[in-house]
């Protein structure tokens, strides 16, 4: 008979950075937005003020996240009308500068800076941080297997967990990359079929004002696309490309949520793990805020029913 090796499993969040003093909030990569582009942000929390959220209220990536979602759903029908009132009409008398098109596609360009500029200062922010005098205070076992959903190398440089022991889920320094974003399907604001020029049954040319129009929702169009494709992370495809740690789960005794937030974009990996896990499986759960803990009493109740939990907060 075979025997099989069961597992304890870490799933670690940004909690647990900062149960090690690391600033690694919302709000700390917001101050370090402010010093590179101030107007940049106001610009952000203007947007998200349109969406009826309180930039201020935005303290954990999870809250982020979510509104990382609404990004590439900008006024359409604001842009759209800036782009007919500033361009010239007479289509005779039109320079390519005075274009519809090149009026939409400027504008959308302005918006793209607006929208990718909290991704494109991210690893920069990420590698300015310094965990070379943060304390190991915690026990944490040397053979077990750990999720890892934060970016740094705390668990790897001060912990001395083999690498080959940790699935970085969305990226890391150590990779150089950063996965941040949401789930959300790209919905486009305009169809997406091409008009021709000449009707294929009637023959009849398309007037050229739809076809200024017709350029215009594309260029609409390729902007959403654009925004969505920076925030997009594709959770399904993570799991999938990473099934043979997913399938670790299979055989644990014990799980340990550190710090982790239970955000509503982050939900399909603990779905994916409550539905491996056997019933067997020991479920504990460490929450960093009084939040924290609020979430993880409502994680218990969705996910892990049928386990043994247990909640502390640390």
């Amino acid at each position: 008979m075979q025997c099989i090796m069961r597992k304890r499993i870490y799933i670690i969040g940004n909690g647990f950075d900062q149960h090690h003093k690391l600033n690694t909030s919302f709000k700390n990569y917001k101050i370090y937005l402010q010093s590179i582009d101030d107007d940049m942000v106001e610009q952000i929390d203007d947007f998200l003020i349109k969406w009826g959220v309180s930039p201020n209220d935005i303290d954990e990536w999870s809250e982020l996240e979510k509104y990382l979602s609404y990004m590439n759903k900008f006024d359409v029908d604001e842009l759209y009308e800036y782009t007919f009132e500033n361009s010239e009409q007479d289509i005779e008398r039109a320079s390519y500068w005075s274009d519809p098109q090149y009026i939409a596609n400027y504008k959308c360009k302005e918006l793209q800076d607006i929208y990718k500029f909290i991704k494109n200062n991210f690893s920069g922010w990420i590698k300015s941080l310094n965990i070379n005098d943060i304390f190991p205070d915690l026990s944490l076992d040397l053979n077990a297997l750990y999720l890892n959903f934060n970016y740094t190398e705390i668990l790897e440089k001060i912990y001395n967990i083999p690498k080959e022991q940790i699935l970085h889920i969305h990226g890391s320094i150590i990779e150089n990359l950063f996965i941040l974003g949401h789930n959300d399907a790209l919905e486009f604001p305009y169809a997406k079929e091409q008009w021709a020029h000449i009707d294929p049954i009637t023959n009849e040319v398309y007037d050229s004002q739809d076809l200024r129009e017709y350029q215009v929702e594309q260029e609409i169009n390729d902007a959403y696309e654009e925004i969505h494709k920076t925030y997009f992370k594709n959770s399904r495809k993570l799991i999938l490309n990473n099934d043979k740690f997913f399938n670790e789960f299979n055989d644990a005794f014990e799980i340990q949520f550190r710090g982790f937030s239970f955000g509503e974009q982050d939900e399909i990996y603990v779905s994916e793990i409550a539905k491996r896990i056997p019933s067997s499986c020991k479920v504990i759960l460490f929450g960093y805020s009084d939040k924290d803990i609020n979430k993880l009493y409502e994680g218990r109740k969705t996910y892990f029913t049928n386990n043994i939990v247990e909640i502390y907060k640390w």
